[in-house]
């Protein structure tokens, strides 16, 4: 079927161009939304793909009267020209307004209507979200907007599971959310300060319905399938004015991992050795994976000008592998058979703890602190048995291997933060840190190999051939102090040790 290209402006009362303003285009019967567009800076916007038909085109922009106007599309349409009328209105009315326009834009925030984004009715967040213009939900769980990394989510503009992508993404129902709000974020620091800065991270915040904000809610998912595989989540949440308590958890054995944890990047300036960092090199990466865990978040704001999260999970992992290899060498005067048989299993627990609560006793001080201790301890063996025939099958000779591995690793860091603003120039302030980290950990590995010409054994209690034991332990503790002299708008001064 034929279709047509809709291309205009949107303009003010002075014939101006109004930028960054959101179109929809609308089916004039049911009102179903058919296509949208994101104005230029000019104001202009462009719309291809249109069948004939009777439309409605909406218009909304920040400062503006949500417009709409009737139009019929039966011919390409290039100098349409819609005007807005100034306003006052606030963003949550424009929302309001502009129900049916899928994306806004609010200066550095875009802000994503999740009613124009049709998802399952079991759908979660990442389900959501890999509908929505822009953003991107990676392979490994993580999201970017245009390229750029989101380094945390929101819950109604509350940390969730430390900013935790995965933990938000992966555990809260689609339907529960009303807007998703991608952020241009200044630093905390700058923030408080009014600095501009040069940091800006990209920063989701799930808006929750309004019915959905106050009180408890939860869901739980299960799937059993043939061979005894289940998969089973689930989330209970409270919520009331500041204070938000949401537990997850869940277990599988379909390979899925519940949801991943990454450090607070904030703590990462102090890094401990990497061999301290979590071991996963020798875990076993083939087989049937199982996964169990549990969580905890808690936000409160127990005092005026306090703010604290506190985040706890833990999970357990535990998989099996086996694998069988049946091989044939052609030789000139002969074949040789090679039968070979691997077992593997491994177990691996983990805990992690995150706390962070900041403090404004004032308008000139600021104080925050953060604390993450994590343990992990695991296991895993793994042995095999070959066996090496001639071109009748008889034995020519076997061989056999055992390794078990053993991790245990513990780790504590933690800052706190001091920002002073001066009282008498703007832009004059004091900056002070402390760091505490520390750490311990094991890495023990014991090996057993055999040849023999006769038929051996599967591997299973035999006396090590090798053995490695590897433990190292950790303090660092770490100060910074900086006082920022600001000498004009244009040049700073920023002496510290």
């Amino acid at each position: 079927a034929q279709t047509y290209t809709l291309s205009g402006r949107l303009i003010n009362t002075y014939g101006q161009g109004i930028p960054y303003g959101s179109i929809a285009l609308s089916d004039r019967i049911d009102t179903s939304t058919i296509q949208f567009s994101i104005a230029k800076e000019d104001g202009s916007f462009i719309m291809k793909g249109i069948a004939a038909g009777d439309y409605i085109i909406l218009a909304a922009s920040v400062g503006y009267e949500v417009e709409h106007k009737f139009v019929t599309i039966d011919n390409d349409w290039s100098n349409f020209k819609l005007e807005m009328t100034s306003s006052d209105i606030s963003m949550k009315e424009v929302m309001v307004r502009a129900k049916k326009i899928p994306v806004l834009m609010n200066g550095d925030t875009v802000i994503y209507n999740s009613s124009s984004f049709k998802t399952q009715s079991n759908a979660n967040v990442e389900d959501l979200i890999k509908k929505m213009p822009g953003i991107q939900v990676n392979k490994d769980g993580s999201v970017s907007v245009e390229g750029q990394t989101v380094t945390k989510v929101l819950i109604n503009g509350k940390e969730f599971f430390g900013g935790n992508i995965e933990a938000a993404t992966k555990n809260i129902d689609a339907s529960l959310v009303d807007k998703v709000e991608v952020i241009d974020k200044k630093t905390d620091d700058d923030e408080f300060t009014g600095e501009e800065g040069n940091q800006r991270e990209k920063v989701i915040n799930l808006v929750l319905k309004e019915n959905k904000a106050q009180g408890y809610f939860g869901t739980i998912r299960a799937g059993y399938g043939s061979d005894d595989y289940y998969d089973v989540q689930g989330n209970v949440n409270f919520f009331k004015d500041e204070t938000q308590l949401s537990i997850i958890g869940g277990f599988n054995n379909i390979n899925r991992n519940l949801y991943g944890w990454k450090d607070m990047q904030t703590l990462n300036t102090f890094e401990i050795t990497p061999f301290n960092n979590s071991q996963n090199t020798w875990w076993w990466n083939s087989g049937v994976k199982s996964y169990e865990g549990a969580g905890a978040n808690l936000h409160l704001e127990p005092i005026k000008g306090m703010k604290t999260d506190v985040a706890y999970v833990i999970t357990n992992e535990h998989n099996i592998g086996e694998s069988s290899t049946n091989s044939e060498l052609y030789l000139t005067n002969n074949n040789l058979f090679s039968d070979r048989v691997e077992l593997g299993n491994g177990d691996k627990e983990n805990h992690q703890l995150n706390i962070k609560t900041e403090y404004e006793p004032d308008t000139l001080n600021r104080f925050v602190f953060r604390a993450q201790l994590s343990k992990e301890v695991g296991q895993n063996f793994d042995g095999s048995l070959t066996l090496n025939m001639d071109s009748v099958r008889r034995v020519l000779n076997t061989g056999v291997t055992r390794n078990v591995k053993d991790l245990g690793n513990e780790k504590l860091i933690s800052k706190i933060h001091w920002t002073k603003k001066s009282s008498k120039k703007t832009g004059n302030m004091l900056l002070a840190s402390l760091y505490y980290g520390a750490s311990q950990s094991g890495n023990n590995a014991s090996s057993f190999f055999n040849t023999s010409p006769y038929l051996l054994d599967f591997p299973t209690n035999e006396p090590d051939s090798l053995r490695k034991e590897l433990t190292s332990s950790e303090n660092t503790i770490a100060t910074t102090a900086m006082y920022q002299f600001q000498l004009n708008t244009k040049w700073t001064i920023k002496p510290g040790v």
